[in-house]
């Protein structure tokens, strides 16, 4: 009988590192292996057992079935990740954990003399994930710009999730409009502490239609329009990470036209373009507050499918 697949002991390592750090999507089923039945989560268009490393086409297997946090991930540190199973499947995590005669936790990986070079990784094709109401809702406006293009600038994000609100801004003393506007939304999902269901409201037709359509051609050819490297091609990659870690929509919306988030972000952009100026070379807001009114509820646009390495 042929093997099944697996991952790596190097892709494992970076995998359980990754959850511990991000959280991630856990699977319908835990891992088929006999002796196993560890938590599979999704990665890119694969999904993998956080125990043993063994891997399927995420077509070929009920994903996305519960999104966990770095702290619920945490449990499986030293190699045993099987606590997970609890989250969709208590009876059996507790046959696996404490029963009697329940298989002993398998030892991590050896660690490989040197994981594959991030250039020999081949790009998959991923998408957002399918999260459910289980995940929290929350709106991100925001805004960036400069006093000269390029220029000293300024950047604004504020977050608003069902009972508050955080607001971010930061500057910079040379940069430029669309690095400014990439930044604010880099920022708002890099804010976000477990997996969400994001729309980000920006008045940018640059970030909408890069994060909504281009991206995927230009991820599909290496950061690159017409052999030469798109501009701002950094930003556009760490964009798309922090996108598809989360159910992430985009809407676009007038500037200046009397938004009030987005009038908001405007002005603390504004300030710290100002800050900048008065001599303070990175400049930066952090507030957070009460807010009580019902979320709106806004369409948006998904992230488009982006090739990415794992």
């Amino acid at each position: 009988m042929a093997k099944a697949p697996r991952v790596t002991p190097g892709e494992l390592a970076d995998i359980r590192r990754r959850v511990l750090e991000q959280g991630g999507l856990l699977g319908r089923k835990p891992c088929p292996r006999p002796g196993c039945h560890s938590a599979v989560v999704q990665v890119g268009a694969t999904c993998v057992c956080l125990t043993c490393g063994w891997k399927r086409a995420a077509s070929e297997w009920e994903l996305a079935a519960r999104a966990f946090s770095p702290a619920e991930a945490a449990a499986g540190r030293g190699g045993e990740f099987r606590a997970l199973v609890a989250l969709i499947d208590p009876k059996r995590a507790d046959k696996l954990l404490h029963g009697a005669g329940a298989p002993a936790p398998l030892p991590a990986p050896a660690p490989e003399a040197a994981a594959p070079p991030a250039a020999a990784r081949q790009p998959v094709l991923r998408r957002i994930p399918e999260l459910d109401d289980r995940a929290p809702p929350v709106l991100i406006y925001t805004d960036g710009g400069c006093g000269l293009n390029p220029g000293p600038g300024g950047w604004a994000a504020i977050l608003w999730t069902p009972g508050e609100e955080l607001e971010l801004a930061g500057g910079a003393p040379r940069t430029t409009n669309n690095r400014m506007e990439m930044t604010a939304a880099l920022e708002g999902l890099r804010a976000l502490v477990k997996p969400s269901r994001v729309t980000v409201v920006t008045d940018s037709s640059y970030l909408f239609n890069g994060m909504t359509d281009w991206i995927t051609k230009w991820s599909r050819d290496g950061w690159t329009r017409k052999g030469a490297p798109i501009p701002n091609h950094e930003l556009w990659e760490q964009l798309a990470r922090a996108a598809l870690g989360h159910a992430a929509f985009w809407a676009w919306t007038r500037g200046h036209a009397g938004q009030p988030e987005n009038e908001r972000c405007d002005r603390l952009a504004a300030a710290m373009i100002a800050a900048v100026r008065g001599g303070r070379e990175a400049p930066a807001h952090r507030a957070r507050k009460e807010r009580h009114e019902p979320l709106r509820r806004l369409a948006g646009t998904p992230t488009a499918p982006i090739w990415l390495a794992p």
